[in-house]
This record gives C-alpha cells, sequence and structure tokens, in this order.
C-alpha cells in the first residue's frame, strides 16, 4: 500500500512580498520617522526611558492624542531613536502609515500555508478548464446565469457578493455539475483539501519598508509611476524559508471503496513533480500576456515602466528553464487580479456575449463609468519592482 508523502519544500523570494496582516502601523503613534529611517518604537522601552513611573505613563497617554505625540519627546528629550525601537528600517517611508507583514504570535514573519495553496489551487484550476474541455458554451444563458446565481444579466455585476466562482470550483474539485445545486457535503468532496500545506516562517530581520508606486495604462501610453503615499513591510529579496507539502498518496488506495468522496482524487493531484510542472506552465502563460499585452498594444513606455517589464521578461527567461523541482508561484499583495483565480473569465473562450463576460469582469461597475473602459494599473515598489513573486524548491 501507498503511504501519504511529506515534501520539504525551501520558498525564496523573488520580488518584494506582502501578506498583510490587517494592521496600520502610523506615524507618530507607532513610527518615528528621521530622514533615511524609520524607526518602530518600542512603547515598553520608552516608558522606562521616560523613568517608568507615574509621570511617564501620563506624558505616553497625552501624546496618544496628538498628531506629532511620539516624535515630539523622542526630540524633546534627545533620545536616541535606537534605544527605543524594536525594529529599524533603513528608508523613509514617504507616508503616514504602512501596512504590516503578517507575523507568528513570536513575532516572526510568515507566509500562510493557504496562500502558498492558493496560488496552487489557481494553477490546477485553470489547467482543468484548459485540459479538460469545460468550457462554457453558452447554448443557455438560464444555464451560465445558474452558475452564477443571478436570474438575468442585470445581477451580473463584479461587485456582487452573488457572483463567485464556486460551481465551477465545485465542478473541477468536487466532480458537481455546473448546473446542478452543489450537495450539501460538497466541501468533504473537494479533492483539494488532500493537499496539505504548512506555513513559510522567515527571520525576524527578513523585511523591509517599501514605498508603492501605480503604473496606469491609457487608451495609448502608459503613465509614469505615480506614488500612493503608502507602504508595505515587504519580505525582502533573497529571504527563504522552509515549509512541508503533504500529498495523500495512500487514499488512492481506498479509492475502489469510496468512490463519491474520492472521485476526483487523482494521480496527478498527488504527483508534487506534475503540480510544480503545471504551476509553472501557469505562470509562464500569465508572464506572457502580461508581457506581451504591452508589446502588442504599441504603448508607449517611460523608462520607469520599462524597467519593470525588463524584470517580469526575466522572470518569463527564469520560470521557462525551471524544471519539475523548481516552480514560480505569485501571491499576496499587487498581484493583480490576472494572476488570480478570478482571472479565468477574461481569458475563458466562450459564445456567451461580450456585454456578460465584462460586467462580470469589470472592477468599477458604478453606472458613471459604465460606458467608459477604465485605464489598467500595476502596484509596483518605490524601486519599480513587481510584488510577490516566490520560488518554490523541493529539497531531497
Amino acid at each position: 500500500m501507498a503511504e501519504n508523502k511529506t515534501h520539504t519544500i525551501q520558498l525564496e523570494v523573488l520580488t518584494p512580498t506582502h501578506i498583510g496582516s490587517g494592521n496600520r502601523i502610523i506615524k507618530d503613534t507607532e513610527l518615528y520617522v528621521e530622514q533615511s529611517h524609520t524607526y518602530l518604537i518600542d512603547i515598553e522601552k520608552l516608558f522606562y526611558k521616560m523613568g517608568g513611573d507615574a509621570v511617564a505613563a501620563s506624558s505616553l497617554a497625552n501624546a496618544a492624542n496628538k498628531k506629532e505625540g511620539l516624535t515630539e519627546i523622542i526630540k524633546n528629550r534627545k533620545f536616541n531613536p535606537l534605544d527605543v525601537s524594536k525594529k529599524v528600517f533603513k528608508v523613509n517611508m514617504g507616508s503616514r502609515e504602512y501596512s504590516e507583514q503578517m507575523k507568528t504570535g513570536l513575532g516572526a514573519n510568515y507566509i500562510p500555508g493557504s496562500s502558498i495553496k492558493g496560488a496552487i489551487r489557481t494553477a490546477l484550476f485553470k489547467d482543468a478548464l484548459n485540459t479538460k474541455s469545460l468550457k462554457l458554451t453558452g447554448d443557455s444563458k438560464s444555464d451560465f446565469y445558474k452558475i452564477f446565481n443571478v436570474k438575468n444579466i442585470n445581477g451580473l455585476d463584479h461587485r456582487s457578493k452573488e457572483i463567485n466562482d464556486k460551481k465551477l470550483t465545485d465542478l473541477i474539485f468536487s466532480g458537481v455539475n455546473l448546473t446542478d445545486d452543489a450537495p450539501k457535503n460538497a466541501i468533504n468532496l473537494n479533492a483539494m483539501r488532500f493537499l496539505q500545506i504548512g506555513d513559510a516562517e522567515f527571520a525576524h530581520d527578513s523585511t523591509h519598508l517599501y514605498k508603492v508606486n501605480l503604473y496606469a495604462k491609457y487608451s495609448k501610453m502608459w503613465d509614469d509611476a505615480q506614488p500612493l503615499n503608502m507602504a508595505a513591510e515587504c519580505l525582502k529579496t533573497g529571504s527563504k524559508a522552509t515549509f512541508q507539502i503533504r500529498t495523500a498518496n495512500a487514499l488512492l488506495d481506498l479509492k475502489s471503496k469510496h468512490q463519491n468522496e474520492l472521485k476526483m482524487l487523482t494521480p496527478e493531484l498527488v504527483d508534487i513533480h506534475n503540480i510544480f510542472f503545471k504551476a509553472n506552465s501557469y505562470m509562464r502563460d500569465l508572464l506572457y500576456q502580461e508581457i506581451n499585452t504591452s508589446e502588442n498594444e504599441n504603448l508607449e513606455e517611460p523608462d520607469e515602466v520599462r524597467a519593470f517589464f525588463d524584470e517580469m521578461n526575466n522572470l518569463y527567461e527564469n520560470v521557462s528553464e525551471y524544471n519539475e523541482n523548481t516552480c514560480l508561484i505569485r501571491i499576496g499583495y499587487g498581484s493583480g487580479h490576472r494572476f488570480m483565480t478570478g482571472g479565468w473569465l477574461q481569458e475563458q473562450k466562450t459564445s456567451i456575449e461580450t456585454e456578460i463576460i465584462e460586467r462580470i469582469s469589470r472592477k468599477d461597475s458604478s453606472s458613471k463609468f459604465k460606458e467608459h473602459r477604465l485605464s489598467k494599473s500595476r502596484r509596483v515598489t518605490g524601486t519599480e519592482r513587481p510584488f510577490g513573486f516566490c520560488k518554490l524548491t523541493i529539497l531531497k
């Protein structure tokens, strides 16, 4: 009988990667910014530096209600900010706050296994659409509406809570028909639950603070990078961590006895090398589309934008050389709609009216802009780098 396999994987950050904790770290409340440095203040250290008594506590409480509270205390008392900080970023973040990287309870930076699994799931999802002939025919618009749980075209709206890909997910990973009501136990039939992926934990000093810029594509050109007055704490390029992927090889031997529960569990889904191969194929396609969208439309490109696409081209060349032991994924902040599961619909070849597809895939559905084609944007670092690319390597 086959055994379940546990694979040790190394994750290497190729471009700054941000998985947000949901916390916003705010200047003068938690941060002290000075020239080319940003200090994350340790309130406990500052409290004891101020004397550690009731007067110090009162001063800190008053500072919390002032616009420049901590900055005022540190400057007026001529404290060395290094003495009262728990982390120092060698950059002036250029904004009033930054988004914190996700951390463990002990303060280590990490990428949750769910984020890595989401990237892999997306690749397998798209592969199934391409190779299993699961394309939407459009023969019956009522069937198409039923897939998305709406009554008519007026209900097809990108921001509608009703619009999602659950029906297709049920079909691909649970074997439920597109136009049938999903059984209550559909989640238990989902073969992806047998692919278990652990968290990737990094060192405490593995992050850096990056300014966030925006490129906007208009009808004939790419606009210069515009600062968004935002910053994000990202895992630095070159940071590495290990995690584990567990595949359910043993369950294949039980498939004949549990055909209903395991019918969508295939040999391909427990083959880590096949999974990496599919992920690389998916990323090659996405990078090719990203690079050639600009080239084919003959858009004017400022030097900064050209540098961004040069890096995307390098990533494309690298992933084209990866073998089945290495794969490229893109996760987290700045990945963009095309690199997520929702991007399948824009590329799906179907006889459904273009209007329907556009209604679902639009990012802005307000009536003010419904008749206009909005610009496409890319979030990049202040040094014109894309966010979120990581390399996975199977360790022997």
